[in-house]
């Protein structure tokens, strides 16, 4: 970028929230992290004048398991950590994709566990900030952890997963 005349300089946050704030507060130019459900809610919630300018890649989501080897092994009550943002509904769309659970018609996205509408192993969920689903993992059955905060704990989603988001999610 540098040739074309931009000065790029990358900022690090910390968490899924802050980047936006910094960004409507014309305290950075642009971000490239988050999927538009995330966008739109944060918008909406918090007031944002910020837009998405072009689609971006988005890792995939993974189920992480110390304790079992397949989401088909889940025991009736275990117990699964997934983000507390508006991202955990990709956690749920994962686990619906599984054929663990089942949301309500119309449960996108931005579901939360209140959205369930059929869970018959009687799963047990809680919800965590997402940058701390991977450190549950010696407390939980299974995590859904974003792929970046995986790998910032030396989790490789294609070796280490049980069950990987598809591509098309």
């Amino acid at each position: 970028l540098k040739a074309q005349g931009y000065d790029l300089k990358v900022v690090e946050f910390s968490d899924f929230v802050s980047p936006n704030i910094a960004l409507d507060a014309k305290e950075v130019t642009a971000n490239y992290y988050q999927h538009k459900p995330f966008l739109d809610d944060a918008v909406k919630s918090r007031g944002l004048k910020i837009a998405s300018v072009a689609p971006i890649h988005i890792l995939p989501m993974a189920a992480y398991s110390k304790r079992i080897k397949s989401l088909n092994d889940l025991p009736k009550g275990a117990r699964i950590s997934i983000p507390n943002d508006p991202a955990n509904g990709g956690a749920l769309l994962l686990l619906q994709s599984a054929g663990v659970i089942k949301l309500k018609d119309g449960a996108g996205a931005t579901a939360t566990p209140l959205d369930i509408a059929d869970n018959p192993k009687r799963l047990r969920f809680t919800e965590v900030e997402a940058a701390q689903v991977p450190r549950t993992l010696d407390d939980v059955d299974v995590a859904i952890v974003n792929s970046n905060y995986a790998l910032g704990v030396g989790l490789n989603p294609i070796k280490d997963s049980i069950y990987l988001e598809n591509k098309d999610s």
